[in-house]
């Protein structure tokens, strides 16, 4: 019994310093978005995305999102892009989502060029730049001969790659 007790206040602990960072922590990040630090803005959107020490906010995560997309900060233009796709915190709007992603792509964001071709699957649309998007990822995260992604399932599932 006193196992299960230390086990679960060992959990607690974990979950009330989320992602590992202290309240002190999560202050300082705030405080340099609050200054204009691009990825400052993106962790605060994050933290206001997942409720890491803060009230969970869509919104308030896209208006974050928002200000470090500003500065070209790719993570926050992908995590941007996501939320204009999905609805999340703001209005649906596939464009914006297309938009964010390719200016996130500019800057050889691996997570971008998969949204984007995954985007693009869903529209039924554009398989020049379907194939373009995944190839580049696939360069770009796995520049070894590792694996690649399986286009031709619809479930798009990871394949080992033959060197």
């Amino acid at each position: 019994m006193k196992r299960i007790v230390i086990l679960m206040a060992v959990m607690t602990a974990q979950l009330l310093t989320s992602y590992g960072r202290t309240p002190e922590e999560r202050l300082e990040i705030i405080n340099k978005a609050h200054e204009g630090n691009a990825e400052a803005q993106w962790q605060v959107g994050f933290m206001h995305e997942t409720s890491e020490g803060v009230t969970q906010s869509k919104e308030e995560a896209a208006k974050w999102y928002e200000k470090a997309a500003e500065q070209d900060y790719s993570p926050a233009c992908n995590n941007l892009g996501l939320l204009y796709e999905n609805g999340n915190g703001v209005k649906k709007d596939l464009k914006k989502a297309e938009k964010y992603y390719l200016k996130a792509i500019k800057q050889e964001n691996v997570n971008a060029m998969y949204n984007l071709g995954n985007l693009y699957i869903s529209q039924k649309k554009d398989k020049d730049g379907l194939d373009l998007c995944w190839r580049r990822r696939r360069q770009k995260a796995w520049p070894l001969p590792l694996a690649t992604l399986d286009t031709t399932t619809p479930t798009r599932r990871r394949t080992a790659q033959k060197a």
